[in-house]
């Protein structure tokens, strides 16, 4: 089974904390973290008991609860010393500035501070304007026989579902990131150009079945497609069968659609031909501007799996719970959650922004 949070928590106040603290001082000797937990339970009368493991974290932070305690006594952490020293900061800035600045914004905070939000790692890429342009041309006409509905964008990316989020508020002029573990899977997602159809996500890793997927069916529990081969990169194999899937799909619904690829050595087959589909490529290096996946879609999903991933290690933290590493399962769920989660508008606004649909797009779209 994955590690997620699927369990009642124990939430306790600090006066519990304390006295738990106290209780297993004088018990130490006698008795085990497990005894000293049933007897909190016991004792406290907590509606879920407590487990040996949040009895031993409770213990370890006794210093931390000690020196807090007069200023949160009677709260549940979990609501008050996540935000109050925070709160506080924030409100006395915008006190001092109301009257005085025009409006009091996070970006007037921040300025005021030196704060500002600083990428990890990164790269820029550069593309030739005449070649977009010219490309942006091409497609256009192949748009232009198709309503938006039936018109789609396939594209894969490499998908680190452990990595740490990329950016951190700081007054530092430069941060330094943590190594990132090497847990890399390949991600593919397919969006239609008016929006609401999202074709089930593509996983690609590099076993055919691994630990947190042993005896899940991950396409009917989660709605997902999971693949593997040897370095978990799309391979010509995988897409065909992929292409061959929603082949069958648009075939039952009796839709022919137009897929749009990048064009890389995977994606490209001259000598095979589906019923339903019609496969274009991009031109060669526009896809970072042609691709609408590429404008903002891929982003957005990455974006929101790092929030849900970044406020279940908060949660664990101030719940007192261990940190855990993020299984292939739980990244899968969240991952799908995320995709779920973009926006018909953003889809839309993505495909506006690539320039690749015509008004003869639209009005076919109307007329359908």
């Amino acid at each position: 089974m994955p590690a997620t949070n699927t369990s009642r928590r124990c939430r306790l106040t600090i006066e519990q904390k304390l006295v738990i603290c106290t209780y297993a001082k004088k018990a130490r000797a006698k008795e085990s973290l497990t005894d000293v937990a049933e007897w909190a339970t016991r004792t406290l009368k907590l509606k879920t008991p407590l487990s040996r493991q949040g009895a031993a974290l409770i213990v370890k932070r006794e210093a931390h609860w000690v020196a807090t305690a007069e200023s949160h006594r009677g709260r549940k952490q979990v609501v008050s010393l996540r935000h109050r020293k925070t709160d506080d900061i924030i409100m006395k800035e915008i006190n001092d500035m109301e009257g005085t600045v025009e409006a009091v914004t996070g970006d007037v905070i921040r300025q005021r501070n030196g704060i500002s939000q600083k990428r990890k790692h990164g790269e820029a890429a550069s593309v030739d304007d005449d070649a977009v342009e010219e490309g942006r041309k091409k497609i256009r006409k192949l748009t232009d026989a198709y309503p938006r509905s039936e018109i789609y964008n396939f594209d894969e990316t490499a998908f680190f579902f452990r990595q740490d989020a990329k950016t951190t508020l700081t007054q530092k002029k430069a941060v330094s990131g943590r190594k990132d573990p090497k847990n890399r899977i390949t991600l593919a997602l397919a969006v239609n150009a008016d929006g609401p159809d999202k074709l089930p996500p593509l996983y690609i890793g590099s076993a055919a079945v691994l630990r947190p997927l042993q005896g899940r069916d991950v396409r009917a529990e989660l709605g997902v497609i999971y693949k593997h081969s040897p370095k978990a990169w799309m391979t010509t194999s995988i897409f065909l069968e992929w292409l061959g899937e929603v082949n069958h799909q648009m075939w039952l619904k009796d839709r022919k659609i137009l897929l749009l690829v990048d064009n890389v050595s995977s994606h490209v087959q001259p000598e095979v031909s589906f019923s339903n589909i019609r496969l274009a490529f991009l031109p060669k290096n526009t896809t970072s501007r042609l691709q609408p996946l590429d404008q903002g879609i891929i982003r957005s999903v990455k974006s929101k799996y790092s929030k849900k991933k970044v406020m279940d290690s908060v949660e664990r933290y101030y719940d007192d719970r261990d940190q855990i590493k993020v299984d292939l399962y739980t990244a899968l769920k969240w991952s799908k959650e995320a995709f779920d989660g973009v926006t018909s508008k953003t889809i839309t606004n993505c495909w506006k922004h690539a320039g690749i649909l015509s008004d003869r797009s639209r009005i076919s779209s109307l007329l359908n």
